[in-house]
């Protein structure tokens, strides 16, 4: 009988470290990492032409905020009729974090691109340092600095 008792506690114990587990919220790396993704998804998708500006805008909002979108909202009413580089694939590394006490998020990142444009296939890795602002359980991006 005892065994049974030991047996089912296990089952249990097991059960609320695994649900700890599933149910424990993402890190800010992985937020600031998935924010950054978007972004560059998006920004690629209005410069191949195939979203316009407004709708380019509005996805943007959801993942920027301050400095960071009127930057990306500017460069994209500068650019809009040139053929740009189009990003075909990234990889995106977040390398340290830290959270200020006024819930800012600061990381250091490498993105590793691969573009295809005039020239051909071309290779570039490059060193950001993002901040991130919290709000609520979210992060939106208010600004990039290349390192």
């Amino acid at each position: 009988m005892k065994k049974v008792y030991v047996f089912q506690i296990c089952a249990l114990l097991l059960i609320f470290l695994t649900a700890g587990v599933i149910i424990k919220p993402q890190s800010d790396d992985k937020i600031m990492e998935s924010q950054i993704q978007s972004r560059i998804e998006i920004l690629n998708k209005y410069y191949d032409g195939s979203w316009d500006y407004d709708r380019t805008e509005t996805a943007l909002e959801k993942v920027e905020k301050g400095h960071l979108l009127k930057t990306d909202t500017a460069l994209m009413k500068d650019y809009e009729l040139t053929d740009m580089e189009q990003v075909t694939e990234y990889d995106v590394s977040v390398i340290s974090s830290r959270t200020t006490r006024y819930n800012m998020v600061k990381c250091t990142v490498k993105i590793d691109y691969t573009m295809y444009g005039q020239q051909g296939k071309r290779k570039e890795s490059h060193k950001y340092l993002f901040t991130g602002e919290k709000e609520k359980k979210k992060i939106r991006l208010s600004g990039m600095q290349i390192i």
